[in-house]
């Protein structure tokens, strides 16, 4: 892995920009700055700018180049999700496989109803399924993939893809900081060139070709993600293609304002969006969105102000569709117009429904512990309690006996604020997570899907320490080697967090 050196110069005002140098790593070839421009990568970009970037180096290009050639061979690991880095590559020749290696796989809640006082236990039996079948609370906002760090996304149930010559992976770890989302495999003989922030940015701005081909992937891979666009993705990429716009939004870039008038409609191309609304006593975030996910289109389609407030929380880049196209859409296809009008209606109910929910405190200890920003909490009484356990067992027999009851926490009066998620106004475990698993649903529930790679970056998050790692087995090590990358597990833990238990049903 590459690592970090000083920077030899600020960022531009407003910018984030990751290491500007790097020791190089092992197997590294240095080319001329005069060989750099010749390669592909460099074909129809504008020269002058991207020289002046890459002369900003010529004093120690020797021992630390902002790009590099390397050479894989075949079975050779590119890079391996969960690291962090801060490069991103671009395939010269050859063909490399992306893929999550975490094992796949969540806890399973069947439940049996029971009467009285006892169904409020709702006794469960449990399995450990290899994906999520039913979820009984899916919504518009439920993935239809995993979104990785490259031009493509993966299917939740086969999570393995492949890249090939003329593609580029690694832009948000380049650009953002975050982990790797995937791990990258040579197939075949594999040759990369590798590059810091700076690069990666100066032929993303000069490059006509790499805007164009950005344009269509984008838009071809987003498309996918949207569920109102199901049966018609095609069709829909077809329509808007000469339509859309590519945007650029840096950390705390509003990209629109509650009250403001609809004129656009956004897919997210990479980056994460803040989405808040003001409540009584202050902002809630009702979520965080990432690459594949979508914003703006209530207010065009309900014709009324935004309703909620999206500020860029590090560089997104965004897909825009103005509101006069995506009403021409609309009317090209009933179907589709038909789904965003039903979305659109769910979220204005649901918007309704938690505003009469909303209420105001003025104890100080609650602001002081910071449970004003709590949504939901899990609270014992102290004086029923007879400290038996049995909620600690039922709690692990719900959930292929592990527990997510953590009976510490602050004490107010009689009762004890047990360690479960709150559910939190602005739950800053979501944007760290590099492949969106950690997720906030339409009722502002927090759930875990299924392919976690356990790079605890959301337990480091939490403030009050409620996201946990538990240890996972790890699948037959001696699965065939064409199999390897769907079935060896890399990561040794998932992240787990009591969801107070919002999928059980029962009476």
């Amino acid at each position: 892995m590459p690592i970090l050196k000083d920077d030899p110069e600020k960022p531009e005002e407003g910018r984030q920009e990751p290491a500007d140098v790097i020791v190089l790593p092992s197997g590294a070839e240095i080319l001329s700055l005069d060989d750099i421009l010749k390669t592909e990568l460099f074909d129809d970009v504008e020269e002058k700018p991207v020289r002046a970037v890459l002369q900003r180096f010529k004093k120690n290009w020797d021992e630390y180049p902002p790009i590099w050639r390397r050479t894989f061979e075949d079975g050779d690991i590119i890079c391996e999700e969960g690291d962090f880095d801060q490069t991103a590559f671009f395939i010269l020749e050859g063909k490399v496989s992306i893929y999550i290696a975490a094992q796949l796989g969540h806890i399973e809640s069947k439940t049996r109803k029971r009467k009285g006082i006892l169904g409020f236990l709702r006794k469960h039996t449990t399995a450990f399924s290899r994906t999520r079948k039913d979820d009984s609370l899916s919504d518009e906002t439920t993935r239809l993939s995993i979104p990785t760090d490259s031009p493509i996304d993966l299917a939740v149930d086969d999570p393995v893809g492949y890249l090939h010559k003329g593609d580029l992976f690694g832009e948000q770890t380049c650009s953002n900081y975050l982990p790797r989302s995937a791990t990258v495999k040579a197939v075949g003989k594999c040759v990369c060139l590798e590059m810091i922030a700076p690069v990666l940015r100066a032929v993303k701005e000069n490059s006509p070709r790499f805007n164009e081909e950005y344009k269509d992937r984008a838009l071809k891979n987003h498309l996918m993600n949207v569920p109102m666009f199901s049966g018609f993705h095609d069709e829909v990429f077809d329509f808007l293609k000469d339509k859309i716009e590519l945007v650029t939004k840096y950390k705390g870039e509003v990209i629109f304002r509650e009250g403001e008038k609809a004129d656009a409609f956004y897919l997210i191309r990479s980056g994460f969006v803040k989405v808040s609304q003001k409540k009584p006593g202050g902002e809630t975030v009702l979520k965080y969105m990432g690459r594949g996910e979508h914003i703006g289109h209530i207010g065009i389609i309900q014709k009324t102000p935004r309703e909620v407030t999206c500020t860029a929380l590090n560089t997104a880049e965004l897909v825009k569709v103005s509101e006069d196209h995506f009403r021409e859409m609309l009317a090209e296809f009933p179907e589709v117009n038909k789904q965003f009008y039903r979305s659109s209606n769910k979220f204005q109910a649901l918007n309704a429904a938690l505003a009469q929910r909303t209420q105001t405190f003025a104890i100080r200890n609650f602001l002081d512990q910071g449970l004003m920003e709590a949504n939901n909490l899990l609270l014992l009484d102290l004086e029923k309690c007879t400290r038996c356990d049995e909620c600690v067992k039922a709690c692990a027999d719900s959930h292929d006996g592990v527990t997510r009851l953590n009976r510490v926490g602050l004490r107010f009066d009689k009762y004890l604020v047990a360690t479960s998620c709150r559910s939190c106004s602005d739950p800053v475990c979501m944007p760290v997570c590099p492949v969106g698993s950690i997720r906030r649903r339409d009722t502002l529930e927090i759930v875990i899907e299924d392919w976690c790679i356990g790079c605890t970056k959301c337990a480091d998050a939490c403030p009050y320490g409620n996201i946990n790692m538990h240890e996972m087995e790890s699948p037959d090590s001696g699965a065939d080697e064409e199999e390897a990358p769907k079935k060896k597990a890399r990561a040794k833990s998932k992240a787990i967090t009591c969801d107070l238990c919002t999928d059980a049903g029962g009476d």
